[in-house]
C-alpha cells in the first residue's frame, strides 16, 4: 500500500474534476492507494474472483472525497488491471499531487479469513441479532465494529447496505436525497440485480509513522464490482463508495 507504484509503460496518471468542500472545481490527480500482485492474492482467492496473475491497481481522489451516491462521481475512484508479462516502472507522484495525500509505503502480508455478511447487508433478508452472534461463533467469523483494509470477503458496513446504491447508481440514479425519483417497479427491479455487486476491496483509514489519513469521519472506502464484470477483467466498472460514522 502506498509509496511509489510500479505501473505498465505509457500508463496515464488518473485525473478526476470535482469540486471540493470549499466549492473550488478543478482537475486534480487520485491518491494511489495500493497495488496487489495477485500471483500472491491467488492462494486465498478461493473462488477465483480474481485473475490468478497480474497487478490491481487502485485510485481515489482523496481531495474533493466524494461519496459515491452521484452518477457523476463516476472517475474519482479507479481501478487498473495489468497482466502478468507487462513491464512496470516504478513511477513518481504528479507535480501537483498534494504531499498529504501521498500515502507512505507499507508492506502486506496476506491472510485467509471465515467472514459472514454483515447484518446489515439487507439482499440477505432481516437476522435476528441474536441469532446473527451465534452464527458468528458457530462458522469461526469475528464480529467487528470497526473497518479493515481487505480484498473481497463482505464489506463492513458503517451506514448499511451499499450493493442497492452501486446498482442504482449505475444506472445513472443519484442517491443523495429522499425523492430518487423512481417507481416503486423500478425500485424493486434495482433491488432484484443489487446482488449482483459484490466486494472488491476496502480501505480504512491509514494511520502510519505519524502520518494519518481519514476518510470523512472513521470512516472507510469500499470499492465494488459486478460478478460478471469480475470474470470479464474488466474493473473500469468498479463503483467506490465511502461510508463514515
Amino acid at each position: 500500500m502506498g509509496g511509489m507504484p510500479d505501473l505498465p509503460e505509457g500508463f496515464s496518471w488518473p485525473y478526476f474534476t470535482g469540486t471540493d468542500f470549499d466549492g473550488v472545481t478543478a482537475s486534480r490527480p487520485l491518491a494511489f492507494l495500493a497495488q496487489f500482485n495477485l500471483g500472491e492474492v491467488a492462494p486465498h482467492d478461493r473462488d477465483g474472483r480474481l485473475p490468478g496473475s497480474g497487478m490491481l491497481y487502485f485510485f481515489y481522489e482523496a481531495h474533493t472525497m466524494l461519496w459515491g451516491f452521484d452518477p457523476a462521481d463516476r472517475g474519482c475512484a479507479r481501478v487498473f488491471y495489468v497482466k502478468e508479462n507487462a513491464k512496470l516502472t516504478r513511477k513518481n507522484f504528479p507535480d501537483d499531487l498534494e504531499e498529504q495525500y501521498i500515502l507512505p509505503e507499507m508492506a502486506l502480508n496476506f491472510s485467509t479469513l471465515n467472514e459472514l455478511p454483515d447484518i446489515a447487508e439487507q439482499r440477505f433478508g432481516i437476522v435476528d441479532f441474536d441469532e446473527y452472534q451465534q452464527a458468528c461463533t458457530r462458522y469461526g467469523c469475528p464480529m467487528t465494529e470497526s473497518c479493515s483494509t481487505k480484498l473481497l470477503g463482505y464489506a463492513d458496513l458503517i451506514q448499511g447496505d451499499i450493493t442497492y446504491e452501486c446498482e442504482a447508481v449505475s444506472r445513472g440514479v443519484y442517491c443523495g436525497g429522499s425523492d430518487d425519483g423512481l417507481s416503486d417497479d423500478e425500485r424493486a427491479d434495482i433491488q432484484a440485480h443489487a446482488a449482483d455487486w459484490v466486494l472488491l476491496a476496502q480501505f480504512d483509514g491509514i494511520h502510519s509513522g505519524g502520518y494519518e489519513l481519514d476518510w470523512g469521519d472513521d470512516g472507510c472506502l469500499y470499492f465494488y464490482i459486478k460478478k460478471e464484470d469480475a470474470r470479464a477483467r474488466d474493473f473500469s466498472k468498479c463503483w467506490c463508495v465511502l461510508q463514515c460514522m
